[in-house]
Formats: structure tokens, sequence, C-alpha cells
């Protein structure tokens, strides 16, 4: 009842049903943290969201609490000013740029003044410090050919956030209208040569809670190429067959770096909204 009375932006009815709790339990804390979110109190939404790893016998590390609180935000009735103000926070922490990047990537679609949103927060966003949630600024605005050429310069300091750079530039180039639909797919032939087995070798070296981000690239990437193919079609050099073959290769990896089917269908929902931020159409 307090996730029901949570999700209609009730926090008074949801703090009511936590407070009939005898002991709180895994889901209780992971509320508290959804609650104090909304509330605007983000360091007391950390300390839950630790406890949350903590009744769960997971690593509570603060690269682990960072990625369940930036999962937990999504789901937090927030208005614009609210999540605005929330990024803020977890770049003033400095949060990896691998989960601050993906987490603002699912939010764009969620905010009621997206223009708003971004402008006041790309001031905040060092490109130096955070190139790729910048990128993902960009591509708020549909300028996917700057959100492309910041991935280039940047310069990774992580697996993740190599895999990351290397799985959204292929996305951009699907989604840059200043690219033919001939060049994508001559682009796409090539990626899938040279890029996605270095990045399905990755798929090992990352652990805990930066595989999130690594599912959620790829499902991005998926629904992207999607629509793509259904908007232009198959051509050499990439035909249709190995077009299919690239799309199953996309979801098997995603769903190796999903700890459970029930998350990988919520984050391919979450990332579903992410098409309609970037071009507007579902």
């Amino acid at each position: 009842m307090a996730n029901l009375s949570l999700d209609a932006g009730d926090l008074e009815s949801a703090r009511a049903w936590l407070e009939q709790e005898k002991e709180p339990i895994t889901d209780s804390f992971r509320i508290r943290s959804r609650i104090a979110l909304a509330s605007g109190s983000f360091d007391e939404a950390v300390k839950q969201a630790r406890r949350a790893l903590r009744a769960r016998g997971d690593d509570e590390s603060d690269d682990a609490t960072a990625g369940l609180l930036l999962a937990l935000s999504l789901y937090a009735p927030m208005s614009t000013s609210q999540r605005r103000s929330f990024f803020e926070y977890v770049l003033s922490k400095e949060y990896p740029d691998a989960q601050v990047s993906n987490a603002l990537d699912v939010s764009v679609g969620r905010v009621d003044d997206r223009e708003e949103f971004v402008n006041k927060l790309e001031d905040k966003v060092s490109e130096a410090k955070f190139p790729l949630t910048r990128a993902i600024l960009f591509t708020a605005r549909g300028n996917f050919e700057e959100a492309r050429a910041v991935l280039r310069r940047s310069r990774p300091g992580s697996e993740i956030e190599e895999l990351l750079r290397l799985v959204w530039q292929c996305t951009y180039a699907c989604l840059d209208p200043k690219i033919t639909a001939q060049d994508t797919r001559v682009y796409l032939h090539q990626w899938f040569q040279d890029s996605f087995p270095t990045v399905e070798q990755m798929e090992q070296g990352i652990t805990g809670s930066f595989r999130v981000p690594a599912m959620g690239s790829l499902l991005t990437l998926h629904i992207v190429l999607r629509r793509f193919v259904e908007r232009f079609g198959y051509h050499s050099p990439y035909p249709e067959e190995e077009g299919h073959r690239s799309e199953e290769r996309l979801l098997t990896l995603a769903r190796q770096f999903s700890e459970s089917p029930e998350q990988f269908t919520r984050w391919q929902d979450a990332h579903r909204g992410m098409w309609e931020t970037l071009v507007g159409q579902p």
C-alpha cells in the first residue's frame, strides 16, 4: 500500500503505511529512499538506499549505493525542478559518469519541460568529468553530431565508460539526420564487425551496479536500430540477414548483463520511452 500511495504521489499516505511496519524489510527501505527523493532530502535518500542494500546482504559500497539511488530516482514522483536538483546533487557528489548518464538518459523523457531541464543542467555538467552525461544532454536537444564529437574526444577511465562510448556512438549514428541512410548502413556493418566484439569481451569484466548502464545502452541501441530498419529498410552492405543477426546479438548481450528477467523487462520498457524523447515519436 505504501508503494501504491507513493506511485500516486501521496507521500504522507506512503509514510503512514510504512509506520505500521513492525520490522522494516528491503522493499520498505527502497520506498523510504524514493519518498526522501520526492521530498528533496537527498542525503536521507542515500542513507535509505544503502540500508536497502545492507538488508539484502548486497555490496553497499559508494558506487553500488549510487547505482541503486539513481535507479530508484526513475520511479520517484518528482517535478522537473526537483529532478534537476537531484541531478545537481549527484553531479556535486561526482558519482560515476556511467551511472549518472544512464539515469539521465531515461529521466529526460520523464520531465514536463525538457528544454528547461536541459538548459539549467547543462552548465553543471563538465565535459572533462562527465563526458557521457554531457553527450546525453546534446541528444536531448537532437544534436547527435555534437554528442558523437564529445564521445570521440572522451578518454574513458574504465571498461564500462568505454563500452558506453562505443555503443552510444553507434546509437547516435543511427539517429543523426545529417548521416544518410546508406552511410548509416555502411557504419552499422563496420561497427558490428569491429566494435561489437570488443563490447562482448567486456561483459565479464563489468561487475556490480555498472552492469545496469551496460544493459541500458544495449537496449537503447536495439530499439534505435529496429526503428532505423523499419524506416529505411535493409540494403547492402547491411542486408536483412545480417541485420536480424545484429539485433539478436544485442538482445542476447543485454540479457547477459541483467540480474533477472524482471530487471531486463523493466529496463527494456524504460528505454522504449527514450525513443520518444529523442525523436518525438513512438
